[in-house]
């Protein structure tokens, strides 16, 4: 787990993305989207996420927690901007924000009951990819490699 992750929960006693948002105070709204679950924009120092209102609860947490590493990691780069107007390659800043994510929502302490579990059980029990689930044991049980 990152030291940011850590200093984030240990600050504000939370791993909701959207407590930690409030807290930080970047502005949420929920919108009904197209094509997007969601994303981040900083307007005037203003930092604000956006999420489709058409996703379930689960998805909600996802999304503001990946948008939330975002701004936190990246400053809030403009995605959509990044791989239209620049030579950027946005695939390694969606990773981090992804990887950042499944971090902030599962500790290492929640993780340790599905030990005994496959990483496709775990993918499909947190409701994220097998790749996903895969880096975010790899933290928790450093010897999983070829399970």
């Amino acid at each position: 787990m990152s030291p940011n992750i850590k200093m984030l929960t240990s600050k504000f006693q939370t791993r909701n993305p959207f407590e930690l948002a409030k807290c930080l105070g970047i502005i949420v709204i929920h919108s009904p989207l197209t094509d997007v679950k969601g994303f981040c924009q900083c307007i005037k120092r203003t930092k604000f996420i956006y999420i489709s209102d058409q996703l379930d609860e689960n998805e909600q947490q996802f999304v503001c927690a990946h948008e939330l590493g975002h701004l936190l990691l990246h400053g809030g780069v403009n995605r959509y901007f990044m791989s239209s107007c620049t030579r950027l390659i946005p695939g390694r800043y969606e990773r981090e924000a992804d990887q950042f994510a499944v971090d902030l929502l599962w500790s290492d302490e929640e993780l340790r009951e599905y030990q005994d579990w496959t990483i496709p059980q775990i993918a499909v029990r947190l409701g994220i990819s097998e790749k996903l689930a895969e880096y975010r044991m790899l933290s928790v049980i450093p010897r999983l490699t070829g399970i």
